[in-house]
């Protein structure tokens, strides 16, 4: 149910995953998320509010190009999420459409409260409701954070993602005097981080806490850099986990090629740890400020 004061309203069961720059895994932790959550038992709603729609690849679903989820925001029509890939998890897809939507914000600056308008009729159906916002769309980033009730935000270490951290710090600020005092920062990660070192991944935390002058908003879950893994995941539409079992269930490669089966990397246990270490993080956090106080 949408909570209001005072005018404002925001969605309580939805997080909003918002990075300040490409790169930094953050739809991957919002796909991530949504269905691990999912295959956990809840009941789960990833709106994929990117106009590039990657969401799609990570949860192997067809898109319609972001067009219902365009309708809904600009012209009031219902969401229909579809649900056809995972039991416990449906979906609205992003892709290209959602390009209207920057102009239409800028003509009519009431529909910032458009995704709350879209999600608080069906909000009740679900446990857990997942935004992956996009990364440099500065007015659908309002609108979303309006909405959104939490905040994840991923970021590497380097002098871009401090860049990027900054931005997405200055669009809290803005949001939180302007349309929804109740916006929460959830926690902030790291990844990916091409070494698997515990040291290593130590120092990150550190720098990253470091960074943000705030230790305790730091996620302590590092995911490891495993660019050919995410590739052969996003190929399947299989989540790392799911991609994971599959490859312990499959032949050798040798034996695999001989009968023309699929291979599989045997090296994607360590990667589906990692999620599922970061996705018990965020998940935990978010149950335990969802308590009543």
């Amino acid at each position: 149910m949408a909570h209001s004061l005072e005018g404002v309203y925001l969605i309580p069961q939805c997080i909003a995953f918002v990075a300040g720059k490409g790169g930094v895994l953050k739809t991957t932790a919002a796909t991530q998320t949504a269905g691990l959550a999912a295959a956990g038992g809840w009941s789960v709603l990833l709106v994929d509010l990117d106009p590039q729609g990657n969401a799609m690849f990570d949860l192997g679903y067809r898109s319609d190009g972001g067009a219902g989820l365009a309708d809904a925001l600009m012209r009031g029509t219902p969401l229909r999420p579809a649900s056809d890939r995972r039991d416990g998890l449906a979906y609205v897809a992003g892709g290209p459409a959602l390009d209207e939507l920057a102009p239409h914000l800028a003509l009519h600056p009431e529909a910032i409260h458009a995704l709350h308008n879209a999600l608080e009729p069906i909000a009740d159906a679900y446990d857990l409701i997942v935004v992956d916002a996009p990364p440099r769309e500065l007015a659908l980033r309002r609108m979303i954070l309006t909405a959104a009730h939490y905040l994840v935000v991923p970021s590497g270490v380097d002098r871009a993602s401090r860049v990027g951290l900054a931005d997405a710090a200055a669009s809290v600020t803005e949001i939180r005097q302007a349309t929804n005092p109740d916006l929460d920062v959830l926690g902030v990660f790291a990844g990916p981080v091409g070494a698997n070192s515990h040291q290593i991944r130590a120092r990150v935390v550190t720098r990253l806490g470091d960074l943000i002058d705030d230790h305790d908003l730091v996620l302590g879950t590092v995911v490891r850099y495993a660019p050919l893994i995410a590739e052969e995941c996003r190929e399947r539409g299989l989540l790392v986990g799911e991609y994971a079992d599959a490859a312990s269930r499959a032949q050798p490669w040798y034996e695999a090629i001989k009968t023309g089966s699929e291979t599989y990397s045997r090296a994607a246990e360590g990667l589906a740890a990692d999620w599922q270490l970061l996705v018990d993080e965020i998940l935990a956090r978010f149950v335990k400020l969802q308590e009543p106080s």
